[in-house]
C-alpha cells in the first residue's frame, strides 16, 4: 500500500482539519496479497522540516480486523524531545484503507460520514492523523460503537482520539468441535 494523500483535510462541511491527515491506497478485500502487505513510510533524508525519516518502533495492535500503530518522525535535533507521529489505522487483511470512516477527523467525538475528507471530488475516510509530537502505541477504551485511543506524547501531553470500534462480530468463539 502507498500513501495517496497527506495534507490538511477538507471535510464534508467545507472546514479543514486542524491536523494533517493521511489516506492510504486500497486493495480489494477479496484479493488479499499472496505474501502479506507493507506500507511505505516516509524516507530518511527529506529536505523539508519533517525530520529524519519515519519509523514504526512501538508494538502495533491487532483489533477487530484493524492494525492500529503509531509511527514516529524524530526531529533533526538529537538532544531534543521534538518530532512528530502518525496514528494509523489500516485493514489487517490488506493494509489498505477502509470504506467507512474509522478516525474522528473533525474532533467531535463521533465517527461518522462527517469525518470523510475531499480528494479530487470524492470523499475518503482517513487512515492516519498526525500529531505534533512523538507518541507510542495508544491505550484503548471502548464502548457504544466508539473506541477512544489515549496517547502520551514526548512532551508529556495526553491526547484522546475517537475511532470506530470496527467489526466486533469477529469477537468470541469462532468455531467448536462436538464430541460424541
Amino acid at each position: 500500500q502507498t500513501v495517496i494523500y497527506e495534507d490538511d483535510g477538507v471535510l464534508s462541511d467545507g472546514t479543514s482539519t486542524e491536523f494533517k491527515v493521511r489516506v492510504v491506497s486500497n486493495n480489494s478485500a477479496n484479493t488479499p496479497p499472496a505474501y502479506g502487505w507493507r506500507l511505505k513510510l516516509l524516507p530518511p533524508g527529506r529536505t523539508d522540516s519533517e525530520g529524519t525519516g519515519e519509523r514504526a518502533v512501538s508494538t502495533p495492535i491487532l483489533r477487530n480486523g484493524r492494525i492500529i500503530f503509531a509511527s514516529i518522525i524524530p526531529s533533526d535535533n538529537v538532544c531534543g524531545y521534538g518530532g512528530s507521529s502518525w496514528l494509523m489505522e489500516v485493514n489487517a487483511d490488506n493494509g489498505g484503507r477502509f470504506t467507512a470512516p474509522t478516525l474522528d477527523a473533525n474532533d467531535d467525538g463521533v465517527v461518522d460520514n462527517l469525518d470523510m475528507i475531499l480528494i479530487d471530488g470524492e470523499y475518503y475516510p482517513i487512515s492516519g492523523r498526525r500529531t505534533g509530537e512523538m507518541i507510542k502505541t495508544p491505550a484503548i477504551v471502548s464502548g457504544d460503537g466508539v473506541e477512544f485511543k489515549y496517547t502520551s506524547g514526548s512532551s508529556g501531553s495526553l491526547r484522546v482520539i475517537a475511532e470506530s470500534e470496527g467489526d466486533t462480530e469477529l469477537l468470541g468463539r469462532q468455531s467448536w468441535r462436538q464430541f460424541q
